[in-house]
This record gives structure tokens, C-alpha cells and sequence, in this order.
């Protein structure tokens, strides 16, 4: 009996040694598993998550900050704590996706291919867009710089992509810009009717849908003999032939004949090239104010030679007259002739009034004209080099006993002065007339000149034909960051950075491609560049690695001396990471050892 309870007390005892045993063991392991995955957690900077534990069931609550983060978070505790049940009760915060810029390419076709830029819907969008392209110009080189990144159009969006490639293809030079339901189209075409036809063309192609926005220039004409010529009778003047130089030149002389009353002059006054420098316009309105003292008389202005002739029942002091106005405001270097009242034939006039004529180009300045005496001559010499010291003067002057106009040397010198903002003109000065054509690179210069010049000579007439110096303004426009990477990942990729085998040495024969790097950087809007050298897998990990950087290195190093400032490069090297082709083949392996161009954040 007493051996029975003992053995019911021991085995009672062992019961609950081994129960609690139990308890106490699964209590710790259930604790380590917690402490594994806690610890995963610290070490992925994860602080956002609460555990709970239930033996081999571990409870993951929290809200996430984002659906990678709650990702990360669960694979962590999965990784950690293999053995355990991973119960996800977590949340995360759902982010707004990234703004999406519209739709927006544009295609450039000149002599060297087909450029597109810009950004399409997704890579098939665009594949499919240079696929049609090549199928419109199946012999022209397609250069693509475009993106992917834009948003989804709207419904019924794509005639406007198949349109874009029907215009670009009909033009040889041409700009076009494809939006959303918009088109617009810059280009040049050979004549008129091939503008007629391309725009009816395109019209009937883009219905009522595509709103268009169509510049098509066609190149002036040569007109010869270039002249200007109108007669003048009881019943008014009669245009006989009108050309000018610019279609701005032709409306100004349209003003001009609607001043002295011609009513219809539609389509006789034709723009065109062959005419003569100087100041045309300002010659035909000199013309018309003389021709205007005559009763009736014939008025022709061929190149530089003004005819100026009489008819019945003008009087020879009505001549004379007519004479002496046309010598004070004709600018130079025009010539005049009238008929001679006593012999009938068509004799010179000698010109008498003041005018001068000047021509700056390529670094020289010439200066034809009269002037009232040597001192004024040497004044105005010395005012022309002081403003334009790096160009060499010609002159041709004739020294005159004639009283010069109302402020003579001034309004010449003002000539100077707004030719010395210009990169190439010329300038017309008579009584009271001042007219300056010219190139500038500076849009405000173009903007500022006429009102200035007006400033300083209020009583004359001002006319100013200052164009912009498009190529090179814009070879001055800076590069986006997108653009600018693009760009230079292009250029080394058509022509790779060459090093001399096995070493970071930069071969002589990429000295140009560096050079072309450097023009980019330059006006690129990117604050830092990262350069990154690649290599194949031949050799040891170690040794690629090493050389990738060192070739990094060495193209910083020649960037530096070619004038970009150390602080916006830095040089990773990659060593064989990333391939872009087989290394099994000696074409992919070429393809692996490359450098390329990132934006540093």
C-alpha cells in the first residue's frame, strides 16, 4: 500500500516536471522566434510593425508606410524564422501614382535623317509609331532620343501619330510636333503649287478631329530686272512693275503707294532675291516724294539707278525742283538720271546731298559717303574704332561744299553704335532717314534696338530689319536632364570610348568623342554626371571591377582638362555588373565594355 502511493507520488512528480518542462520550453522557443524576427526587422530599418505570438504563430500587425515596405517586412520574418506561421494583419498606405506628362513628340527631318524626341505611352506605342515611320521613308536614318513615360491618351487617340508620318514624309525639311489632337508642321517646300497640294493633302487627312497648325515656306523667287517703276498721269499713278527684297520690304512699299493713292496694287509688288543692298524702300519713297512735284512724269528705280522724267504739262522748274528734293533724301549709294529738257536725252545728275552707306562683315567695316570736310571725316573715324575696336575700317569718302543736313554726324554715328550690337549689318543714313539690316544672336538686342535708335533721333524716319541668328541662339539653348543623358549615352554609343587593351589609357582616336562630351556637358542642365566604366567577365571579378574604375577614372580625369569643372563629374566603375549582351560571344563581350553617362540625385 505504501509502495503504491510513493510510486503515485513520483509518478505525479515526473508528470509535472515533464508538463511544465514542456510549457517552459515552447514559452522560449516561441520567445526566440519573436527575438529572430524582431531582429530581422531592426536590421531592415523596420520600426512600423507589432508582433504577436501564439507558439509557432506569429501575428504581424502595423500599417506600412507603403505596399514595398509591408512587402519587405514579411519576407524579412519569412526569412528569419523559416519554421514559424507567418499570419500577415498588416495594412499599408496607398500612394498616389507619379504625374504623367501628356503625349508630346516631335519628329525633325533634314539631310542627316529622321530625329524624334519626346515621350510616348509605353515601349509599344512607340515601336509601333518607328515602325510606320520607316515604313513611310524606308531609306531615311531614324535617330530615336524619345521617352515613355507619358500618360495614357484618351480614347480615339493615333490618327494623329499615322498623320505625323504622312507630313514628315512629304517634306524633306520639316519640324513636327504631335499632341494630343494637334498637329503642327514646319517645313519648306519647292514652290507654291506643291504647298497648295501638301496642304490640301494634309487637310483632307486630318477631317475635323486634328486641329492644324501648318507654317509651309517656299523659297523666294530671282527676280530680274529687279526694279520699281510707276507713272504718274491726270488720273493718278500707275504701278508698272514693284519688287522688293522681303515680304517686310513689299509691305512697307504697299503703305507707301496707298499713301500717294494707288488703290489696287494686289499682286503687282512681288518679294524676291537679285535685289541690291541698301536701303530700297527708303529709295522708292524717295522716288514718289519727288515724283509727287511733278503735274505728270515716270518714275523707274532699276537696282542702284533712280530715273526720275518729266511728261507734259510739267515745267522744267517743276523738274528742277523735283531734282533737288530727290538729291537731299535719296539714300546712297543710288544713282540718279533724267531726261534733259533741252537735248531730250537721258543724262546723270550729280548727287549733291549728304547720304552714307556702311557694311560690316567678317570683321571689316566699310563706309561710302560724303561728308562736309576732313575734320568731321577724322572725328567720326575715331568714334567707328572706338566702338568697334576689332574691325578693320575701309572708307570711300567724298568731301562736299555743301552744308551737311540737321544733325548729320550724329545720325551717322548712331548707325555705328547700332551696328556695334550686331554680329553683321548694314546701315543707311540720308536727311532725316536712318535704315540698318543685320544678323544678331541676341533676341533683346533685336528688341531694344529700334527704340533706341528712335531715342536718340526723334525727327527722323527709323527703319530697322534685324534678324535672329537662329543656329546660333540655338546651339546656346541648354539640355534637359533626360535629353542631355540621352545624348550622351547616344554619342558613346555609335562611338565607344576606345582604351588601349587591358589598361585605362584612352586611345588617341577618342580624343573627338571627348571633345563631343564636353559640348554637351556644357549645356546640359544636369548639376552632377556620373561617369560609369563596364567591362566583359574576362578575368577575375576583382581585376574588372578595378579596371572598370579606372577607366571611369581617366575619362573624368580628360573631361577636367577639357574645361568641365571637377565638382559636377564623379567615376563609378561596375567591373562585368549589368551586361547589355552575351559574354559568350566577342561582338557581346565589345558591347559589355562601355561607359556610360547618369545623373547623380
Amino acid at each position: 500500500m505504501l509502495r503504491g502511493l510513493i510510486f503515485l507520488a513520483w509518478l505525479g512528480l515526473t508528470g509535472s516536471a515533464i508538463y511544465f518542462g514542456g510549457v517552459y520550453g515552447a514559452q522560449s522557443y516561441e520567445r526566440l522566434l519573436s527575438d529572430r524576427v524582431r531582429h530581422g526587422l531592426e536590421i531592415n530599418d523596420i520600426d512600423w510593425v507589432r508582433l504577436r505570438s501564439d507558439g509557432l504563430r506569429i501575428e504581424v500587425h502595423g500599417r506600412a508606410p507603403s505596399l514595398e515596405q509591408q512587402a519587405l517586412a514579411l519576407e524579412t520574418a519569412r526569412a528569419v524564422s523559416p519554421t514559424a506561421k507567418i499570419v500577415d494583419y498588416s495594412s499599408a498606405v496607398l500612394m498616389a501614382p507619379p504625374k504623367r506628362e501628356p503625349i508630346q513628340v516631335e519628329l525633325h527631318r533634314g539631310p542627316d535623317g529622321l530625329t524624334i524626341m519626346g515621350r510616348f505611352h509605353g515601349a509599344e506605342m512607340k515601336q509601333s509609331f518607328v515602325d510606320t515611320l520607316r515604313r513611310y521613308l524606308p531609306s531615311t536614318e531614324v535617330h530615336d532620343f524619345s521617352g515613355e513615360t507619358a500618360a495614357r491618351p484618351r480614347q480615339g487617340w493615333g490618327p494623329e501619330l499615322e498623320l505625323a508620318a504622312i507630313a514628315i514624309s512629304s517634306l524633306k525639311n520639316a519640324i513636327v510636333k504631335i499632341e494630343p489632337g494637334r498637329l503642327t508642321v514646319d517645313g519648306a517646300v519647292p514652290d507654291q503649287a506643291a504647298r497648295s497640294a501638301f496642304s490640301q493633302e494634309i487637310l483632307v487627312f486630318a477631317g475635323s478631329e486634328i486641329a492644324l497648325d501648318l507654317t509651309i515656306r517656299v523659297p523666294p523667287v530671282v527676280i530680274v530686272p529687279f526694279e520699281f517703276s510707276v507713272t504718274k498721269t491726270f488720273g493718278g499713278l500707275r504701278v508698272d512693275s514693284c519688287a522688293a527684297r522681303s515680304v517686310e520690304e513689299r509691305d512697307k512699299i504697299a503703305q507707301l503707294l496707298t499713301r500717294y493713292g494707288v488703290v489696287d496694287y494686289s499682286g503687282i509688288c512681288v518679294p524676291g532675291l537679285g535685289g541690291p543692298r541698301g536701303d530700297w524702300a527708303g529709295a522708292v519713297e524717295a522716288g514718289l516724294r519727288s515724283l509727287d512735284q511733278l503735274p505728270a512724269g515716270r518714275l523707274r528705280l532699276s537696282y542702284h539707278q533712280l530715273t526720275l522724267e518729266a511728261a507734259q504739262p510739267s515745267e522744267e522748274e517743276d523738274l528742277d525742283a523735283a531734282l533737288a528734293l530727290l538729291n537731299d533724301s535719296l539714300p546712297g549709294p543710288f544713282t540718279v538720271r533724267t531726261r534733259s529738257w533741252d537735248s531730250g536725252r537721258t543724262v546723270a545728275v550729280p548727287r549733291t546731298g549728304y547720304w552714307m552707306d556702311i557694311e560690316m562683315a567678317e570683321g571689316t567695316a566699310s563706309f561710302t559717303g560724303r561728308m562736309p570736310g576732313e575734320e568731321e571725316r577724322d572725328a567720326l573715324l575715331l568714334f567707328a574704332r572706338a566702338l568697334l575696336p576689332d574691325v578693320d575700317l575701309a572708307t570711300s569718302f567724298t568731301i562736299t561744299e555743301h552744308g551737311p543736313p540737321l544733325d548729320w554726324l550724329l545720325s551717322v554715328q548712331t548707325a555705328i553704335e547700332g551696328l556695334a550690337g550686331l554680329d553683321q549689318g548694314s546701315a543707311q543714313v540720308s536727311a532725316g532717314r536712318l535704315s540698318l539690316q543685320g544678323v544678331a544672336s541676341d533676341p533683346e538686342t533685336v528688341g531694344l534696338l529700334h527704340r533706341d535708335l528712335e531715342a536718340i533721333l526723334p525727327d527722323h524716319q527709323i527703319q530697322t530689319a534685324v534678324t535672329i541668328d537662329l543656329p546660333d541662339l540655338v546651339a546656346e539653348i541648354p539640355f534637359s536632364e533626360p535629353a542631355c543623358l540621352s545624348l550622351l549615352n547616344s554619342l558613346v554609343g555609335e562611338r565607344p570610348i576606345v582604351f588601349e587593351a587591358g589598361q585605362a589609357e584612352i586611345a588617341e582616336t577618342s580624343r573627338p568623342v571627348l571633345s563631343r562630351i564636353t559640348a554637351l556637358l556644357e549645356r546640359c542642365e544636369v548639376d552632377q554626371v556620373q561617369v560609369t566604366g563596364f567591362t566583359d567577365s574576362q578575368g577575375r571579378e576583382e581585376m574588372n571591377q578595378r579596371l572598370s574604375q579606372n577607366r571611369a577614372n581617366a575619362v573624368v580625369d580628360a573631361l577636367i582638362v577639357l574645361g568641365i569643372p571637377y565638382m559636377r563629374l564623379a567615376a563609378v566603375g561596375m567591373g562585368e555588373a549589368e551586361p547589355i549582351a552575351s559574354n559568350e560571344t566577342a561582338e557581346g563581350r565589345a558591347l559589355n565594355r562601355r561607359i556610360e553617362f547618369h545623373a547623380i540625385e
